[in-house]
């Protein structure tokens, strides 16, 4: 936090910080202010792992009717966004950025742009966790993993993004 703050660790450490301090002292910076505050603000608690998703051809998952922030099984992780969820990776079209039984950290949250990982769904209830790109009226679906297809959703296929992968957790 001292590195990212530009002071001594001494300093840091005999000054109680709150957002808006750390905000004037790194006003030179506004993506370094932000990334700090966030840290600060992200806290560890169990983040709850809902189901499989596929990562090969795309079929329907269920987060099993649990209600929002409950599971079965959870994994400890640091994180700001209240509805952030795991689901585990099932298939191998992402690999290598993304092997088979991996943990998917997904915040519904934050903006999905172009070139993100997400998870996708469609009207039929499919869905994918594949690198995104949007056109006016269509979806495309790439893998990372050349042996599998381009999937394009078009607008009729109704779209939904479920989420942005915000962290990958190499499960062995």
């Amino acid at each position: 936090m001292a590195r990212i703050l530009k002071v001594k660790k001494s300093w840091y450490i005999d000054h109680n910080l709150d957002g808006k301090r750390i905000k004037k002292i790194i006003g030179r910076s506004k993506r370094i202010a932000e990334l700090a505050l966030s840290d600060i603000e992200a806290k560890i608690r169990p983040i709850p792992i809902l189901s499989e998703i596929p990562a090969g051809t795309p079929k329907d998952y269920t987060d099993q009717d649990y209600p929002p922030g409950i599971a079965e099984e959870y994994f400890e992780f640091k994180v700001d966004d209240p509805n952030a969820f795991f689901l585990r990776a099932e298939g191998d079209c992402m690999s290598p950025e993304i092997k088979d039984g991996d943990l998917l950290l997904i915040s519904p949250n934050d903006k999905v742009e172009n070139g993100d990982i997400a998870v996708v769904a469609n009207k039929k209830g499919e869905k994918e966790v594949r690198r995104v790109t949007f056109q006016p009226d269509q979806v495309i679906l790439t893998a990372e993993n050349p042996i599998y297809p381009v999937i394009i959703w078009r607008k009729e296929d109704k779209p939904k993004i479920i989420g942005r992968v915000k962290e990958i957790i190499r499960r062995k």
